[in-house]
Formats: C-alpha cells, sequence, structure tokens
C-alpha cells in the first residue's frame, strides 16, 4: 500500500503481499512472504506470476491470499493495485474524430 508504517512493513510482519508489473507488461507478479521461514531470509520469499487475463488473475489472486489466511486488509490492497497494473496494461482506445484524422 505504499505507507510507511509498521502495519504494512514486510520486514516485521510474519505474513506480507506485494504485487509487481510482470515482464514485457503481461499480467502481475504476486510476492508473498513466508511465514516459517524467517530465520533464512533469501527463502521467505515466494514469486508467482499471474498473467492468465486480469479477470481470472485477480479471481486466483483472492483465492490464494484467503486460502492463506492473509490479512483482509492486505488482500484488499492487493487486489486494488493488482487491478491498477492490469488497467494500465490495457491498450489505449482508438481515437475518434479530428484528432484521429490530424495524426495520420
Amino acid at each position: 500500500k505504499n505507507v510507511n508504517s509498521q502495519r504494512y512493513n514486510g520486514l516485521v510482519n510474519k505474513k506480507a503481499v506485494g504485487i509487481e508489473a510482470g515482464e514485457n507488461n503481461k499480467g502481475f507478479v504476486l510476492v508473498t512472504k513466508r511465514a516459517g521461514k524467517f530465520r533464512r531470509p533469501n527463502k521467505t520469499i515466494v514469486k508467482t506470476a499471474m498473467k492468465s487475463g486480469p479477470r481470472r488473475s485477480l479471481a486466483k489472486l483472492k483465492k490464494v491470499l484467503t486460502k492463506n489466511r492473509y490479512r483482509k486488509d492486505l488482500t484488499k490492497a492487493a487486489l486494488v493495485r493488482a487491478s491498477a497494473i492490469c488497467r494500465s496494461q490495457k491498450p489505449l482506445p482508438k481515437m475518434k474524430g479530428a484528432k484521429a484524422a490530424k495524426k495520420d
């Protein structure tokens, strides 16, 4: 959620969620923190690519986070961020009218 507070800090809390844009602007990457591996920092982070379309990916994201019992506020923030990433990857509609004619 891009807020510098203890509530959203991934280092202090046992479970953390992150959403990044996928490579080549295809989908997004779910980054989760495993609670049991806190003594081995390189094995705590798990990255999962989700690129099977926005509707299916967002449903899968919600299912994964609720099944693994992540906090509801983190789940909501992750869904908002993932949908914003998916929205930004959508192509712009073709322009109509005088501006379109001017560009050609």
